[in-house]
């Protein structure tokens, strides 16, 4: 696949009728002052401090079940939630990008001292529907709006920041610490985005959490079940009981038990 290049669009044609829309998780990330550091440490002294970024990098999205989808010249694109689908994807994409950060500023002193620089990294991340395909070489691709505003977070974001897009923020909303940034006007993007700056992943919170966070709808349908639970529980003052509560993802597991 093409690289985002200066622009930050990333053109991944995909091959005639195999394309299809999904919604996944995308995560751009890409050293700080990459050219400067190039002109200053030659290039084999950048080959030597991105390959170890690089196995560190795809060591941690593949932790938390994510795809390295391309390498660039100096960062990656990864995806999260295809081809196989995560129900918490866009979670794990934010462990991964905070991940990425702190490992990365661990390991500054280090090569400090082999290389004379001290690398800081950009990344961006934002959720939503892609078109996906395969190239006549097979490899898969992913474009789209979705994708191309990942790349522009990314370019946005400080050294050493995680940038999150409206989409993704909703979809984590309650299970981590984030900061507000406003509108911005982005390139190549005719309206302004919200855009939020990822702080942490809250220790232990789940799914349910973020409902419970933005407010919880009327619960209907599911009377006998409240009452079969409602027996047991008046059951196990006098012997034990043991409950299985058996669904797919999604269908109200948690929201039952609370």
């Amino acid at each position: 696949m093409d690289s985002p290049g200066n622009n930050g669009v990333v053109q991944t044609p995909a091959h005639g009728g195999d394309a299809e829309s999904r919604g996944v998780t995308i995560l751009f990330a890409d050293m700080a002052d990459y050219t400067a550091t190039v002109e200053r440490i030659g290039e084999e002294g950048a080959y030597d401090l991105m390959r170890p970024i690089y196995g560190l990098m795809a060591k941690i999205v593949r932790r938390e079940g994510g795809v390295v989808k391309d390498f660039t010249g100096d960062g990656i694109m990864a995806v999260f939630g295809a081809p196989v689908a995560l129900e918490d994807a866009t979670l794990r994409a934010c462990r991964a990008a905070l991940g990425i950060q702190a490992e990365v500023a661990g390991l500054a002193a280090d090569f400090h001292g082999r290389l004379g620089v001290r690398p800081r990294l950009r990344v961006g991340v934002n959720a939503g529907p892609v078109i996906s395909g395969q190239m006549e070489s097979g490899l898969a691709t992913f474009s789209g709006d979705t994708v191309n505003f990942a790349s522009r977070l990314q370019g946005l974001a400080e050294p050493g920041e995680v940038l999150v897009g409206e989409a993704a923020h909703r979809r984590v909303e309650g299970l981590v610490e984030s900061r507000y940034l406003g509108l911005r006007s982005v390139k190549g993007i005719s309206e302004p985005r919200k855009i939020y700056r990822l702080e942490a992943v809250k220790p232990g919170a789940g799914r349910f959490d973020a409902s419970l966070h933005r407010g919880l709808t009327a619960y209907v349908g599911r009377d006998a079940a409240i009452a079969a639970l409602a027996g047991a529980l008046a059951d196990s003052r006098r012997s034990l009981r043991v409950v299985d509560i058996v669904g797919e993802p999604g269908m109200g597991k948690s929201r039952l038990l609370y």
